[in-house]
Formats: C-alpha cells, sequence, structure tokens
C-alpha cells in the first residue's frame, strides 16, 4: 500500500443512497495518554469543527470522494443509506482515504450530535426513504469538544463498580454515559473501559475546551482517567 503522510480527518454525511447531506468533520485522539502517548483506544476525545476542514476542502472531498463512492454503488445497484464516516489522511496531493465506516464515530458521534440542529429521528427516516433531498439538514456554528473519563487501567485490565457522582453543570455541558450501570443500592457505578464523555459547546473551540474540562470537575469518579490536551491544539 502507498505510505501516506499527513493530517488525519473524519468526516460525516447523511446519504438516502442516491443524495449526500453536506459533510460535517471532526478529528479525535486515539492514543491513552497526553501528546498520543501509550496504545491505542476506542477514542479519547475529540472536537469539531477541524482548523483545516474549510469551504474548499469540503467542497473537495465531496465532489472527489464521497459522492463519486455513494453514485458508484447506486450504479453497482448495491445503493448504502445511512451515515458514511470517511476516515481520511490530508497529504500534499490532496485528501486520501484510510477506510470507510457505515456509521458514527465513538466519541465522534457524541461530540456532532449536539451540533445538530435538525431533527434525527426524521433525517433517518427520509433516508431510509430515499428522500434526503427534501429535508433541511441544518448543522449549527458552534464548535464542539468532548472528552472521555475511562477506567483507571484502560485499555488494559480496568477494575469496574466504582462509584461516579456528578454534580451540576453547565446548559451547554452534556455527559453521554458510555459504560455505567446502577448498583442495588442505586448508585451510579462504572461498567466499562470508557465509561463517560463529557461534551461541551460553545462559539470557538477554545471555549468549548475550558467549558469541557470545568464540567468534569463536577465529575466524582475514583480511579478515573482522561487526557489534559483533546483540543489544546487543533493543528493536528
Amino acid at each position: 500500500e502507498e505510505f501516506l503522510e499527513g493530517k488525519e480527518l473524519s468526516i460525516f454525511s447523511f446519504t438516502d443512497g442516491y443524495y449526500v447531506s453536506p459533510l460535517v468533520a471532526a478529528c479525535d485522539y486515539k492514543r491513552i495518554y497526553d501528546n498520543d502517548l501509550g496504545p491505542n483506544t476506542g477514542g479519547m476525545g475529540g472536537y469539531s469543527p477541524p482548523h483545516t476542514f474549510d469551504s474548499s476542502l469540503n467542497q473537495e472531498i465531496n465532489s472527489t470522494i464521497i459522492t463519486p463512492t455513494i453514485h458508484q454503488m447506486a450504479e453497482n445497484n448495491t445503493p448504502f443509506s445511512g451515515i458514511l464516516y470517511g476516515g481520511l489522511i490530508l497529504t500534499n496531493q490532496g485528501p486520501k482515504v484510510i477506510e470507510y465506516n457505515c456509521r458514527f464515530g465513538d466519541p465522534e458521534a457524541e461530540i456532532l450530535l449536539p451540533l445538530l440542529d435538525s431533527n434525527l429521528f426524521e433525517i433517518c427516516q427520509a433516508g431510509a426513504e430515499n428522500s434526503l433531498n427534501h429535508s433541511e439538514i441544518r448543522w449549527s456554528t458552534n464548535s464542539s469538544v468532548g472528552i472521555v473519563l475511562t477506567s483507571k487501567g484502560y485499555p488494559n485490565e480496568y477494575e469496574t463498580e466504582k462509584i461516579i457522582s456528578i454534580g451540576n453543570i453547565k446548559d451547554n455541558c452534556t455527559i453521554f454515559h458510555n459504560g455505567t450501570n446502577i448498583d442495588e443500592e442505586n448508585n451510579l457505578i462504572s461498567s466499562g473501559g470508557r465509561v463517560l464523555t463529557i461534551v461541551s459547546t460553545n462559539n470557538t473551540i477554545e471555549n468549548a475546551r475550558k467549558d469541557a474540562y470545568d464540567a468534569i470537575k463536577s465529575v466524582d469518579f475514583i480511579d478515573s482517567h482522561f487526557r489534559t490536551d483533546i483540543a489544546k491544539s487543533t493543528d493536528r
């Protein structure tokens, strides 16, 4: 295979097999520790939109990669409807596809969906009925930052059933439960490696980042771990 160098970018679109919605993009962090050190994980956080994803790049990726892919699948009598997730690398020769997934990513879903100003159910229904071109899909112009809290030891051996308490957070923050449960005494407890994803939206990446890390201070979760450099630099 060709060796590719450049910045990674994840792009997402809704499609009904023929029509492709406007693209949105995110960057995620796979390594367990700051500065991209340690083993890979399912994802430790991310942000949207990447500063590299301007209208020109959006149009280039849509016209040369995403739309041709959907059209070719339709021509092959195997139309795809759903969410198309393209993992790309932005090389000096232009964007290149590393992989496709037929789903939202995690934590990309948690990062992107708070920016969706349209009704997700109606979008999915239109996609299933091949009428997505009649739907208005609106995305907020805000930025979003998500930070994942994990059990100590993840992605290797880790302990579960740690009690979690969550205090008050700002209205622009959301806490998604990835690996939690309720014990016999009605306590919220950890039940997996990636436990919570704290997401904040705001007018800039910097403000969203600050709010997300402030929200983490309201979470009492013994032996938890999270990266401290999510969206610290968006030059990636």
